[in-house]
């Protein structure tokens, strides 16, 4: 599922698409097939049958979103007028529909040509990639939270004093507000740079 999803994002980038949308259209689809294949008069069975698309294949099992959605946008593709191509969108994908619709009108052979893309690109993800970028969040959550309780250590230890001397604080600020913020500049340009070092090293730039 990883990997036929990023070959579809490539493909709704190349075509100058927006990710989120493909995701959030996906989603209402694979909603839809649901609702069709559970009730096979309900208004989801309804808008595939408008398409011609049944959301099961010659041996009665429901075929994969990706699969309905390349049928679909045949189905698209092959709608005359540009009003009932786009009601018939808005069923099936909800809000994305308006932002997917220039991509799915193209057909199926268009969205399978940018996603051979992919594989050329080198933008496909793998299911290990996927594991290991789920493995890094874990991990990048674990040392936030870390260092979230070690600001709240230090908050301890400077509420006391900030309470006390809240006035001489702020009258020091105020007083010396260009010296702060050229330090908090130089400060910040240095995590930048500290930012942009790691970055080139994972990347192995």
């Amino acid at each position: 599922p990883v990997e036929r999803f990023s070959r579809l994002a490539t493909a709704t980038r190349l075509l100058g698409g927006d990710v989120q949308d493909l995701g959030s259209g996906l989603s209402s689809l694979s909603d839809r097939v649901i609702d069709a294949a559970k009730d096979a008069d309900g208004p989801g069975a309804r808008a595939f049958a408008q398409l011609g698309v049944s959301v099961r294949d010659a041996e009665g099992k429901i075929k994969s979103t990706e699969q309905v959605l390349m049928e679909v946008s045949d189905a698209l593709a092959a709608i005359p007028s540009n009003t009932l191509r786009a009601s018939a969108a808005q069923e099936l994908f909800g809000g994305a529909a308006s932002k997917l619709l220039p991509i799915l009108e193209r057909g199926s052979a268009s969205l399978e040509e940018y996603a051979r893309e992919a594989d050329r690109l080198g933008t496909v993800v793998t299911e290990q990639q996927s594991k290991t970028a789920r493995g890094l969040l874990v991990q990048y959550r674990k040392v936030a939270e870390a260092l979230r309780g070690i600001a709240y250590r230090i908050a301890d230890h400077l509420l006391p004093f900030l309470t006390a001397n809240s006035n001489a604080i702020s009258s020091w600020l105020a007083e010396n507000n260009d010296r702060v913020a050229a330090f908090a500049g130089r400060v910040l340009r240095e995590i930048a740079g500290i930012s942009a070092d790691l970055g080139r090293a994972i990347v192995g730039d």
